[in-house]
């Protein structure tokens, strides 16, 4: 499920903790016969929701030191959790209906589900991320975060394009120029060839962990529905996702940001082999509309917090 889906893990035991504050959560997971890490494991380190992380044949010899009416276990293996019906090299079947905190939560019951993931980070990471943020001058509140650039060996039809997030990048420097704005657009996001003009580049600086201190600080962000999404509803920020048509809406929509989706007949398609209609979905979403959006959140934010044009 990559760092994304285990950020909705957390949301999860988030839920859980809150329902059954008592208890202690236990995430169970099957270790793979090639031996290899899980790095979306990195997401739960230092969560005071999550007791503990555990492969199924450790918790075979380890299970009768606890209380089975003092924990709750959640096997991760368990498709009653997952968002997706079925996985094939051509498409994803999805779930609907819910968002995929509310899918996993179901499982225990609970609904109306808080749709926010969870990660803490550690001393040294915030401190590695103020020494970033001082070493290109960025202040709390002072610069948004963009991520123009997605996993594209999942699929393909998530992306938006290239010339428009430039286009956005210019017109939104342009208006805080035109605003007497000291606000900076950071690129953020793993490696990656593609970095549009007019920003500052963040990429590939920090761990995953830590770019959720880079979002924590910024004004808002600007992306995909993807892993940093989900980061971002993880430290508390707003922002303008745009949401491919290949997946439900409400699947991945958090309601704190502004979610622009084209509700297309051919909707919850699933492809990860090129879309037939060359993403219409992704081409259905204009500059102008995402530069409208943008604008809209950051006005929102200006009356929560000390930020002013």
């Amino acid at each position: 499920m990559g760092l994304g889906g285990g950020l909705i893990w957390t949301g999860l035991a988030r839920n859980l903790k809150q329902r059954f504050p008592s208890r202690k959560i236990i995430l169970i997971y099957k270790k793979s016969i090639l031996n290899r890490s899980f790095e979306e494991h990195s997401v739960f380190n230092n969560n005071d929701d999550i007791h503990l992380v555990v492969d199924k044949l450790k918790w075979f010899f380890i299970r009768r030191r606890f209380n089975k009416n003092e924990i709750i276990i959640v096997n991760m293996n368990d498709p009653q959790y997952i968002y997706c019906e079925k996985d094939t090299k051509e498409k994803m079947t999805y779930k609907t209906g819910r968002h995929a905190i509310q899918i996993a939560c179901d499982v225990h019951g609970i609904t109306n589900a808080v749709l926010r993931p969870k990660i803490i980070l550690s001393k040294e990471e915030r401190n590695n991320v103020n020494a970033l943020l001082g070493s290109f001058s960025l202040n709390k509140l002072e610069y948004i975060c963009i991520e123009p650039n997605f996993k594209t060996s999942f699929s393909p039809n998530k992306g938006w394009f290239q010339d428009r997030w430039q286009s956005l990048v210019s017109r939104l420097n342009e208006y805080f120029t035109g605003n007497n704005s000291n606000i900076k657009i950071v690129q953020v996001g793993p490696s990656t060839d593609n970095i549009l003009s007019g920003v500052i580049n963040l990429t590939d600086r920090t761990s995953f962990r830590e770019a959720a201190g880079i979002l924590e600080n910024a004004l808002t962000f600007i992306s995909y529905e993807g892993g940093l999404t989900h980061l971002s509803q993880a430290a508390g920020k707003k922002g303008v996702v745009l949401i491919s048509a290949m997946l439900p809406r409400e699947l991945m929509a958090y309601p704190a940001n502004i979610n622009l989706y084209s509700d297309l007949d051919c909707k919850n398609c699933g492809l990860k082999v090129p879309c037939p209609k060359e993403r219409e979905c992704m081409k259905m979403i204009t500059v102008d509309e995402v530069f409208e959006a943008s604008k809209k959140i950051m006005a929102e934010l200006r009356n929560e917090t000390a930020f002013s044009f």
